[in-house]
């Protein structure tokens, strides 16, 4: 009786440690892999970014000098901030458990080398550091990734509009901007403003009875000193506008002996639509509008808008009469006739 006690206990005991070794090796292969990054590259080394879709709209961003560029946009500047938001994007992507290998899935997925939705090139120079494929989206904020040479796609935390492959996404919508302190004077046609120590702004040559709508001076340098725009045209003026005959010149005076800067806008040509009984006709759309400043190389495309912002009379910056206020609500804002309401 002993004895059968004996070798069922360790009969027991050998049923034990097979469960728990079965168990453990279960366990092993169930754990997740350890992330490691999908792109092994270091972004201080990266000086050029190659982006496309796969149907034509690419983008390629070169690093030069201490600022990035725009190749497709005639070197001009692009988003250092954004460029930096995507390179730390990219070094945090991490392989986890791939979603698939095969060569169907990566079709499937489109992150294949010939099917894609977004492929990104990482450069030092002439040489590629990394190539990495964007496809469809498995749900909210993710992303189908692959690395070139690895067959395994990973699902990532990532958007595909973080990479856009259209060159005028990655311009510097800030090379316009300008402090108010770098505004000494505001020359349009029919007046001047003048700014002093303190920020105070006054109307040159005002006439009797001319007392300056301080708002309203300010709101117009505030509008000129946080200036955007909608793209970049080129070098060369887009063909049918005439910049020597503009609809609007003015000049800005810089501080500290500071070349002043010359704002020249024109209206783009109409746009033409056709119409259903096959006649051209003109769009009754907002045109867009031709900028040129005189310290840059590039022509800037602003909007209707944007435009009429900077189309102001002597008589808008003047305090209007206090019945006229009254009426009115009082003043501070540029008025026109035929803006924004």
């Amino acid at each position: 009786m002993t004895r059968r006690l004996t070798l069922l206990t360790v009969l027991l005991l050998i049923q034990l440690a097979l469960a728990a070794g079965l168990a453990w090796r279960h366990q092993r292969l169930a754990a997740p892999a350890r992330p490691t990054p999908l792109l092994a590259v270091d972004k201080s080394q990266v000086d050029g970014i190659a982006i496309d879709d796969g149907h034509g709209q690419q983008v390629t961003l070169q690093r030069q000098g201490g600022g990035w560029q725009v190749r497709e946009l005639d070197g001009f500047p692009a988003s250092a901030a954004r460029i930096d938001g995507l390179l730390a994007r990219l070094a945090d992507l991490q392989r986890g458990w791939p979603v698939a290998t095969s060569e169907d899935a990566l079709r499937r997925f489109q992150v294949a080398a010939d099917r894609y939705q977004r492929r990104i090139r990482l450069r030092a120079g002439e040489r590629v550091l990394a190539t990495l494929y964007l496809g469809t989206s498995p749900g909210f904020r993710q992303i189908h990734a692959r690395a070139d040479g690895d067959d395994a796609v990973y699902a990532v935390a990532f958007n595909a509009f973080d990479a856009p492959a259209r060159p005028d996404d990655w311009a510097d919508r800030q090379v316009l901007h300008l402090r108010e302190g770098d505004i000494a004077a505001i020359h349009y046609p029919d007046f001047t403003l003048r700014r002093d120590d303190q920020g105070q702004y006054t109307l040159a040559d005002a006439g009797d009875g001319e007392r300056l709508d301080v708002g309203a001076a300010r709101q117009l340098a505030r509008r000129i000193a946080e200036l955007g725009f909608l793209g970049v045209l080129g070098r060369q003026a887009p063909a049918g506008v005439d910049l020597d005959h503009p609809a609007l010149r003015f000049t800005v005076d810089r501080p500290g002996g500071k070349a002043p800067l010359t704002y020249t806008l024109a209206p783009l040509p109409a746009p033409k639509a056709t119409s259903k009984d096959g006649k051209k006709k003109v769009e009754d759309t907002p045109r867009d509008w031709v900028l040129k400043r005189s310290d840059l190389p590039w022509h800037l495309k602003l909007s209707s808008f944007m435009a009429k912002d900077l189309q102001v009379q002597r008589a808008d910056l003047l305090v209007k009469a206090e019945e006229e206020k009254g009426k009115k609500g009082g003043v501070g804002a540029i008025k026109r006739s035929g803006s924004r309401k």
